[in-house]
Parts: C-alpha cells; structure tokens; sequence
C-alpha cells in the first residue's frame, strides 16, 4: 500500500514549495489571493495522481 500511494505523497510534499516559491514576488511579499486557488489544484493533483496509480478492485 505505501508503493501505490507514494507518488501522491511525494506531488504533495513536492509541491507545498513549490506553491511557497511561485507565491513570492520579487520583493519578498507574499501574493496571498492565488494561495487558496494553488492549494485546491495541489490537492485535486494529489488525488489525481492517487486514482491513477489505485491498484484495481477485483
């Protein structure tokens, strides 16, 4: 079970800084208005991924 959820584990890990790194502007300022869209698409990702690689129900 945790080979078939790692990938979604690791977007989700991956991804936190990455939405950190793309939120900062030049001045070191964070733009909060886009965090909750960011975080929503991080998770609808995540979930994504982890549907794609379910092992399938017999």
């Amino acid at each position: 079970m945790a080979v078939r959820t790692a990938p979604a584990a690791a977007v989700a890990v991956i991804g936190i800084p990455m939405i950190v790194w793309l939120l900062v502007n030049a001045t070191g300022e964070m733009t909060t208005w886009w965090l909750l869209v960011l975080i929503f698409a991080l998770l609808g990702l995540s979930a994504l991924v982890l549907h794609f690689v379910q092992a399938p129900r017999s």
